[in-house]
């Protein structure tokens, strides 16, 4: 039996991420310290979770760095304007 609810989905911790895209957990700790990243909460000893849409979004700003050789602004400035025509700023 469940109670209506949809499940939670299984947050990431950051190092999570960055094994999952072939990067340093810096890389993830720059992108959240230049407001790339928004952690959705912390686990008792103080790590940094991030929701899986996350991990999307990790690949879409390496992508825009590799391929478009953008720099961390205009990437900032592209995610923006990207989530604001899908309505997903703010999740």
């Amino acid at each position: 039996m469940t109670d209506g609810r949809s499940p939670q989905p299984r947050l990431l911790r950051g190092s999570q991420i960055a094994r999952e895209i072939g990067a340093l957990p810096s890389t993830i700790k720059h992108y959240r310290r230049v407001g790339l990243l928004t952690p959705v909460g912390s686990t008792p000893g103080g790590y940094h979770l991030f929701h899986p849409d996350d991990l999307r979004r990790v690949r879409e700003i390496r992508r825009l760095q590799r391929e478009e050789r953008l720099t961390l602004d205009e990437v900032s400035e592209r995610l923006l304007a990207s989530e604001g025509m899908t309505g997903t700023a703010g999740r």
